[in-house]
């Protein structure tokens, strides 16, 4: 049997979403926040499934100072990964979400709406 590479998920995920927004992308809450963010965690996931395919979850996170600014964002991520067919190389073989985003109260007083979804990768 030959070896195969499953993808870093989170890393995957946030170069294709750096490649497609105008906002930065990361998987922390940066230490000096700028007006507009989008955050990326991963929240589990199934695993392995039909034999091959990586199914991975992740929750979003949407940030700005601007509460219609955050949620159309949170939005528009929401459609790129409807269309997304690969990421960071991997293939994408589907997506699954668990809700629309949300409205998260945070305290440092900026919008964050936020939304779990899943996607299934093929490893090369």
């Amino acid at each position: 049997m030959e070896d195969v590479t499953y993808p870093d998920p989170k890393a995957a995920l946030i170069a294709y979403l750096s490649a497609h927004l105008d906002v930065p992308v990361a998987s922390r809450v940066p230490n000096t926040r700028p007006e507009a963010f989008v955050r990326v965690l991963l929240a589990g996931g199934q695993g392995n499934v039909e034999g091959l395919l990586s199914d991975v979850a992740f929750t979003v996170e949407s940030w700005d100072n601007n509460e219609a600014a955050a949620q159309a964002r949170a939005q528009r991520i929401r459609g790129l990964l409807r269309k997304a067919y690969a990421m960071g190389g991997y293939p994408v073989y589907g997506h699954k979400e668990w809700g629309p985003p949300v409205d998260l109260a945070d305290l440092s007083l900026q919008w964050r709406y936020t939304f779990t979804f899943a996607i299934r990768f093929r490893p090369i």
